[in-house]
């Protein structure tokens, strides 16, 4: 074996020693972010199944139940993390233990919010249908604002990325005409 050989051999080593250190955190990160993120999008229509299932005469656990049971097809996240939060709280765990855990699970803060929605409208007594409908809603509008601030900020972005391809073209196009210009002159004297 040469030294450039091994000399290889050792880079390669040391690249495949880096990328197996790093890849399963950066692997992790990625799942991370795609639950939290099917977390976020799936509880409006969680919390209106669930607003639909109080209204029909099930008790709160009873609607969270049926949610994970039917959810599971759509959002398997939040159909996991509904199903873990009422084993909890089966299992004696107090109620707001039990939120303040699922908050810590899913580490998402619309569902630190649903959390304290349900703990707020137990405290006060008011009806916990009207409760999630409103929350449903109001996510839904920040949703919907979020989305109309990323279509708002792709103006700015895309014009930097046209004037970097577009300049040199046009600068193509506009000094064309004068190199052929000079090199006719230049070549006739």
């Amino acid at each position: 074996m040469s030294r450039l050989e091994t000399q290889h051999i050792f880079l390669i080593s040391i690249g495949l020693i880096v990328l197996g250190f790093y890849s399963p955190s950066a692997w992790l990160q990625m799942k991370v972010a795609k639950r939290r993120k099917a977390v976020t999008r799936g509880l409006p229509g969680a919390l209106d199944l669930m607003q639909v299932a109080i209204e029909a005469g099930l008790g709160f656990d009873a609607a969270m139940n049926r949610v994970a049971k039917e959810f599971g097809r759509f959002c398997g996240p939040i159909a996991e993390e509904f199903t873990i939060l009422q084993l909890e709280i089966q299992a004696g765990k107090p109620r707001d233990l039990a939120f303040a855990e699922l908050e810590r699970r899913t580490g998402v803060d619309v569902m630190a919010s649903f959390a304290n929605v349900v703990q707020q409208s137990a405290e006060f007594g008011t009806p916990i249908s009207q409760a999630l409908e409103n929350y449903a809603i109001e996510m839904r509008q920040d949703r919907e604002l979020k989305a109309q601030a990323k279509a708002n900020a792709l103006p700015v972005k895309m014009s930097g990325v046209l004037a970097a391809f577009m300049m040199p073209i046009l600068l193509l196009i506009m000094l064309t005409p004068i190199a052929i210009r000079w090199t006719t002159v230049l070549t006739v004297q």
